[in-house]
């Protein structure tokens, strides 16, 4: 929204400087409020910081209630001697592969690689301004909200596989048809909706189910080292994604005239 009112009211070569500036509020905020947050009492307890671990608790739970957290919470850890080197044991091998493998498809199926380049598409799309394209792209955002809402409500009712495939098949069909309109420039809102509809794959299964489940494929004692190394694929794969989105267009322009050949690699 902020970008829109930017690319509307303001000259085009100072708008996209102020774009990147406006991100300056949020994160100050974060920041100053990040000086509020205490240390996670497991944390504190694994580093043998009782005292501290159960007063952050009793703030969250009451006395009582902490107490028996805290019984918990040293109770596990006094279970727990997990390394790296178990990560790479037969079976757990395994998990850790999928892990990797659920972090990295979660990037490399459609979505991600064409999120960052909308307003661009949008312009191909029948919206050459670029306030116009932003302001489509915020009805895109804005239904990615509601779609999200709805994963939630969704993933422990439905479940985390049947969510997977049918977001896989949902986003097979979403792409092959958005490569049809933007080859046979197909433009206005029939080009809008195709494009919304690869985001709802996305927003309700392909998305946020990773970061989910990297959190339940490994017992605790592993999992914080389990989901650091999964999640340093995440972002290798969010990064290698929209990176290569304009390699990919130019080489689809090239081959085949227009940008469709996007919408098919990915």
């Amino acid at each position: 929204v902020v970008s829109y009112l930017l690319a509307e009211y303001v000259r085009p070569e100072l708008s996209w400087r102020l774009m990147f500036a406006s991100f300056l509020m949020p994160v100050s905020l974060f920041m100053i409020l990040l000086l509020r947050v205490p240390q996670a009492p497991r944390w504190l307890a694994e580093k043998g910081n009782i005292s501290e671990a159960f007063r952050i608790l009793v703030l969250t739970h009451g006395e009582e209630q902490a107490k028996r957290e805290l019984d918990a919470i040293t109770e596990s850890l006094a279970g727990e001697s997990g390394s790296f080197s178990e990560l790479f044991e037969p079976g757990m091998r395994r998990a850790l592969f999928v892990g990797i493998a659920l972090a990295l498809f979660n990037n490399w199926t459609g979505w991600s690689g064409i999120a960052y380049y909308l307003p661009s598409l949008f312009q191909q799309s029948g919206y050459p301004r670029a306030a116009s394209a932003i302001g489509v792209n915020v009805l895109i955002m804005g239904g990615m909200v509601i779609l999200t809402a709805l994963s939630i409500w969704l993933v422990d009712r439905v479940g985390r596989r049947p969510m997977w495939i049918a977001g896989s098949v949902a986003m097979i069909f979403c792409l092959v048809a958005a490569g049809f309109v933007f080859q046979y420039r197909i433009e206005g809102p029939i080009a809008v909706a195709v494009i919304f509809a690869c985001a709802a794959p996305h927003a309700i299964a392909l998305g946020p189910l990773p970061w989910l489940m990297m959190s339940e494929l490994y017992p605790t004692r592993i999992r914080a080292r389990a989901v650091s190394i999964t999640t340093t694929f995440l972002w290798i794969a969010g990064f290698t994604a929209p990176f290569a989105f304009p390699v990919i267009e130019a080489t689809s322009k090239r081959i085949l005239g227009t940008g469709a050949g996007v919408f098919w690699v990915y």
